[in-house]
């Protein structure tokens, strides 16, 4: 068991130790310059700066082109442009001169359009008929003058109706809201006196409860004077309550007292010396 672990741990160092070895070799080699750009491609590092150089002459050379291609298509532009405006001013200053032209004339002095013919110079076929000459052409005329004053008429006439009906329209409209308001004012005073009447019958029934009130505290306050009256009266007369002596004196003699109304001795008792008079 021992040697089986003994032989373990040998392995597990001997494996550490070729890791150190390998990487302090790596270390080495990557310091030393030499040996670090032996691997390289020179000739495929030139050929790719060469290959990046000639795409960007390329690309400066296309934005150059393009640049060229768009000065010529402004400058044909801005010809065109010049032309045309060049042009419709020609054409306006021609118009502006004719027209200055034209009213220089005198008016109605525009020419007849074609000669005046001559009867004198024309034969007997100028007096035929053609296949297909309108000979009714006047009379058509007037007739579609006519029809077109009629539906004229006709659409003046049916304007006036309509115009006459939204006026009506309106007038019936207003009617209404006259009708309206007028029965809304009056739905409105109604319930204004109804309110009214019921604020005076409100009113009335509170008078006469506030009066059934006062007449009832009267008679309340009478009859409390009166009772009060007849307490003060009967507290004022009671012999009892005033702790008369004469009361307690017996009805059978003078010399005798009533135990139960007895309220001490008079003066003349108490001249005698405080003697009990007989019970």
């Amino acid at each position: 068991m021992v040697m089986l672990k003994q032989s373990s741990l040998d392995k597990e160092e001997a494996r550490i130790n070729a890791m150190r070895a390998r990487a302090q070799s790596r270390t080495e080699r990557f310091l030393n310059a030499r040996q670090r750009t032996m691997g390289v491609d020179k000739a495929g590092l030139d050929r790719q700066l060469e290959e990046k150089r000639l795409a960007r002459l390329a690309e400066k050379q296309a934005n150059a082109d393009q640049f060229a291609y768009d000065q010529q298509v402004l400058r044909i532009l801005e010809s065109n442009e010049a032309e045309s405006r060049a042009a419709k001013m020609a054409e306006m200053n021609l118009l502006r001169e004719d027209l200055l032209a034209k009213a220089k004339e005198p008016k109605n002095s525009c020419p007849r359009g074609g000669t005046p013919i001559n009867p004198d110079d024309c034969s007997s076929s100028a007096g035929q008929c053609f296949a297909g000459e309108d000979q009714r052409r006047d009379v058509r005329i007037r007739q579609q003058q006519a029809q077109m004053r009629q539906w004229t008429t006709q659409q003046v006439a049916e304007k006036q109706a309509r115009t006459a009906e939204t006026a009506e329209e309106g007038m019936r409209f207003h009617q209404y809201l006259s009708a309206v308001d007028q029965m809304r004012a009056e739905m409105e005073e109604a319930e204004a006196a109804r309110v009214k009447a019921e604020k005076r019958m409100v009113r009335a029934m509170n008078e006469a409860r506030a009066a059934e009130v006062a007449d009832t505290k009267s008679k309340d306050k009478a009859l409390d004077d009166q009772l009060n009256e007849m307490e003060l009266k009967h507290v004022m007369e009671s012999p009892f309550i005033n702790e008369e002596t004469d009361f307690g004196i017996s009805a059978q003699a003078d010399y005798r007292v009533r135990p139960d109304h007895f309220k001490g001795y008079s003066k003349d008792q108490r001249s005698l010396g405080g003697r009990s008079p007989s019970v």
